[in-house]
């Protein structure tokens, strides 16, 4: 649908994880319960595995840019979460994760 790879995705004890990859690059996702949220909470936060644009490829021996990568991958994300009939608000704060 949006040119994600999600070879593997678990349920874990604090939410979900997903393995995703596209155009050769992998982050790993973490969809948790908003913990200002009420014990069936309806809000969710995504959280990419790279917190830092910048990432060191030990391969190429030099720092890459990988921000456009990660927001590439949430922008597919947010697509699918606002086109399902059954997601009634989805809200993004731009400035997350970099």
């Amino acid at each position: 649908m949006v040119g994600i790879h999600v070879p593997f995705f678990c349920n874990e004890d604090w939410g979900w994880w997903l393995q995703t990859e596209s155009y050769g690059f992998r982050v790993d996702l973490c969809i948790y319960p908003d913990p200002d949220s009420a014990r069936d909470p309806e809000r969710y936060a995504l959280m990419p595995s790279i917190q830092s644009p910048r990432q060191l490829s030990w391969s190429r021996f030099r720092w890459i840019d990988r921000s456009q990568n990660v927001r590439e991958i949430i922008d597919a994300l947010e697509k699918i979460f606002t086109t399902d009939a059954d997601i009634h608000a989805v809200t993004r704060d731009h400035a997350h994760p970099f």
